[in-house]
């Protein structure tokens, strides 16, 4: 089955410091301190999550904040940087790798090159987009 991609947790992060907030299906929740629980058979403590591990969860749309990433899919970010910001990132086949071409303030524009999948490609550029934005 065919499914968009989700962006990957460093760049929802750097999205939502750039001011990106729409409702996703998907959220990356963080920990910011560690789950752990005593384990009745041994008495041990048994840590399950640790401090900075990521986890992707299917959002319920409560909204994401401090340790929830929201979690959009590669072309909701794409159309949100095209719709809000001005900037466009067109992808193009070349030489048997993918390239994106980001364009920007009506005259600029900036390359990534040499990516095995349209995919890397696209994380690459939208990265790279979302650091023009001041």
């Amino acid at each position: 089955m065919l499914k968009d991609k989700i962006v990957d947790f460093s760049t929802a992060k750097l999205a939502q410091e750039k001011g990106f907030s729409a409702l996703t299906d998907y959220f990356y929740h963080e920990w910011l301190e560690e789950d752990s629980f005593d384990d009745p058979r041994s008495g041990d403590i048994r840590v399950f999550k640790e401090v900075g591990q990521v986890q992707l969860v299917k959002n319920s749309h409560v909204g994401c904040k401090t340790n929830r990433w929201c979690a959009p899919t590669q072309s909701l970010l794409q159309r949100w940087l095209r719709e809000v910001h001005n900037i466009h990132i067109q992808n193009h086949f070349l030489n048997g790798k993918y390239a994106v071409k980001i364009k920007y303030n009506t005259n600029k524009s900036d390359n990534v090159y040499n990516k095995d999948t349209y995919e890397d490609a696209l994380e690459e550029g939208l990265r790279k987009a979302l650091n023009l934005i001041r």
